[in-house]
């Protein structure tokens, strides 16, 4: 115990705290508040949680990649969320997912929105912890295998409190500060029961935790009304303490939640001391069929993508709020990409659909001979175009004029012949589904039917219609504009909109003269294979993607 502002308190140094957690029988819940799509759980736990022993950890909590509506505790953001593959590895671990369900709002809407969400992960080990006792009465009823955990931001500070709780909750979490309570520690009943924070941050000293109401406000899409109250109460600042857990197991307690031991900044440092940062591997999930998006960049796979999403989304009910963050959730890039690739897509097990990945690379027999390729070509003028506007505005690896651009030595004109070379031969067989950006624009409803068809996806054109509604260039502006794109620096936008820019066939005419296509024209000439000039002939005939 130490004398720390006029009160003595039940905290320890971090030598103290390592050897209470040795204690055989003491459990631990961790926050998987800093979890990392590009890391697995076991190398998560060993940077963050560096003093526990992951025997002892029976749950992490936190949020899944699925956007619940019920979400509190924090923002929810898809880059710090337990993936699909993270959560099989906790299920191969023997540790359980506690679902942080703390928003203070609550109404049939967003529960029927996380219905399928809580089926999802519903077994046995598995836990919520919520702040809405309505929240938590549903979910006794319908899902009787999770084990129910009431929120610290309950504030359950009174033996009465306690008891109260204790009819609804299997678990109660007691608020950090009243770890300092001896008297009212020793009175609580059932301490298997209840859970005690055994280290803590600005939680600790925080005198109204005002920042949880803004939470579930943004979590919900409302207006944050309320935020941090350090300005308007200011609090002793101890920055990351912990607890004298041996004196509480002493006590009868012997379940704790934990923050992370470890900052951001030196989490890096132990991060590049571990030998082998593993990556969850993901094949061992895959049991449906997966099918690839292929195509040059700057083709419109981006539109695509967005269609079939809200179709998806719309057809087989999943509720997702689709936009430029959660489409990679439903169709990620091909290989780890960050919050972009296959290591966030969150329905491996839900075979209504199939995986469509989408892919930027050469064509190579081991990957695509099977033929469930779709394959978007697009006008060479108009994809240079965006290549030089993006090279200016968003990359700024560009600053002459267009002419300049075309003429370089690593002119993308050369890249766009050697990729088109490399899957001409097997686009000539047949085998996969072409379309063109072109034919996206004049028939979308068509084209798109005919990429659901070969998906296998049963085609509603009531839904779809409603999909290409929703995947218009101006809704896509809209969404650019408000959330933003991943890894996509967001004091650039006001340069030139980063990726929805003017979605128009044929708008290279605006910006190259005569001269400007004639040299491409005279480059795909000297440098395409005869396959790749008989695919763009077949473009030409198909809405002119050559011409």
């Amino acid at each position: 115990m130490q004398l720390i502002d006029g009160k003595y308190r039940n905290i320890v140094d971090i030598k103290e705290f390592q050897k209470g957690s040795e204690i055989p029988g003491i459990r631990f819940s961790v926050s998987g508040r800093n979890i990392r799509s590009d890391i697995d759980v076991y190398c998560y736990v060993k940077i963050f949680y560096i003093y526990t022993d992951i025997n002892k950890i029976e749950s992490v909590f936190g949020n899944a990649v699925f956007p619940s509506l019920l979400y509190g505790g924090r923002v929810y953001q898809v880059n710090n969320s337990l993936t699909s593959l993270h959560l099989s590895q906790l299920k191969d671990l023997g540790i359980g997912f506690s679902i942080n369900l703390t928003n203070h709002f609550f109404d049939e809407r967003a529960y029927e929105q996380s219905r399928s969400f809580l089926e999802m992960h519903h077994r046995k080990g598995n836990s919520i912890t919520c702040y809405s006792d309505k929240l938590a009465a549903r979910v006794r009823k319908d899902f009787l295998d999770y084990i129910l955990r009431a929120s610290i931001i309950k504030n359950i500070n009174t033996i009465e409190k306690v008891r109260k709780a204790f009819d609804l909750y299997d678990q109660v979490v007691i608020p950090m500060d009243k770890n300092d309570d001896d008297g009212f520690l020793e009175k609580l009943p059932h301490k298997s029961r209840i859970l005690l924070f055994g280290n803590a941050g600005c939680a600790y000293s925080c005198k109204a935790r005002s920042c949880y109401y803004g939470f579930s406000q943004t979590n919900q899409g409302k207006t944050s009304t309320l935020d941090c109250s350090k300005q308007q109460l200011p609090r002793l600042d101890l920055g990351r303490i912990y607890f004298d857990i041996k004196k509480f197991y002493e006590m009868g307690f012997s379940h704790f939640k934990l923050i992370p031991s470890v900052n951001n900044a030196t989490a890096k440092q132990f991060a590049s001391d571990l030998t082998i940062m593993r990556r969850p591997p993901f094949k061992a999930l895959i049991k449906k069929p997966v099918y690839y998006i292929c195509s040059f960049p700057f083709s419109g796979r981006t539109w695509l993508r967005f269609i079939l999403c809200h179709y998806i989304n719309l057809k087989f009910n999943l509720n997702i709020n689709v936009n430029f963050h959660s489409i990679f959730t439903l169709i990620p890039n091909n290989g780890y990409d960050g919050n972009k690739g296959i290591e966030i897509y969150d329905y491996f097990s839900d075979n209504r659909f199939p995986l469509i990945l989408s892919s930027h690379v050469n064509y190579a027999p081991s990957k695509f001979s099977d033929g469930k390729v779709i394959f978007m070509l697009r006008s060479v003028y108009d994809i240079i175009v965006s290549d030089y506007f993006q090279s200016r505005g968003l990359s700024r690896i560009w600053d002459g004029d267009i002419k300049s651009f075309i003429q370089s030595e690593k002119s993308v004109v050369y890249e766009i012949c050697r990729y088109l070379n490399t899957w001409a031969a097997f686009l000539q067989t047949g085998k996969a589904h072409i379309i063109s950006y072109e034919m996206l624009s004049d028939d979308t409803e068509s084209t798109v039917s005919g990429v659901l068809e070969f998906l296998g996806i049963p085609i509603s054109k009531q839904l779809l219609r409603e999909a290409i509604e929703s995947s218009c260039f101006s809704e896509m502006k809209k969404l650019e504009e408000a959330e933003g794109f991943p890894e996509i620096n967001t004091q650039l936008r006001n340069i030139r909109p980063v990726k929805v820019r003017e979605g128009r066939s044929g708008s290279y005419k605006k910006h190259l003269d005569s001269n400007n296509v004639d040299l491409i024209k005279d480059v795909c000439n000297k440098e395409l294979t005869i396959d790749a000039k008989k695919l763009l002939n077949w473009s030409l005939l198909n809405n002119h993607v050559g011409r």
